[in-house]
């Protein structure tokens, strides 16, 4: 496969701001609970070490787990807590996929946990707080 191939099954997320248009292009593939989101580690993601840069990292994996908050609610929100644990790395043409479950919900907010690897390898670990709007997500 080329290093800029996109993995069978994943088409383009293009359902995000400009921020994450940039920051991406993002990939998902499948429905519900079994949504994995992918992205390719391009020259733009590197650090000065020749690494992703951990706040793409970060910010990928914020929009997966506010992603699946808004899915497992049926509501709007925004992050107001995102805990990162870097646990391994990703160099240049990798791809990363990323995972996330609803852990809680109450009235208000919603936690989620969730991941990035390449292939079997962990790169990053992260939690989330949500608040959730009172309108239903579009």
């Amino acid at each position: 496969m080329a290093t800029d191939a996109v993995p069978e099954g994943f088409v383009l997320d293009a359902r995000h701001g400009s921020f994450s248009l940039h920051n991406g292009p993002y990939y998902v593939r499948g429905e519900g609970a079994e949504l994995v989101h992918g992205l390719r580690v391009l020259d733009r993601h590197l650090n000065g070490a020749g690494v992703a840069h951990g706040g793409m990292l970060a910010a990928f994996m914020d929009m997966i787990l506010a992603r699946t908050a808004v899915r497992g609610s049926g509501r709007g929100g925004f992050t107001i807590r995102l805990v990162a644990d870097y646990v391994g790395m990703a160099r240049r043409g990798d791809w990363i996929e990323g995972r996330a479950r609803m852990i809680r919900q109450t009235r208000t907010l919603a936690f989620v946990e969730g991941g990035l690897s390449v292939g079997r390898r962990p790169v990053l670990n992260a939690s989330g707080v949500f608040r959730l709007s009172r309108r239903a997500a579009d």
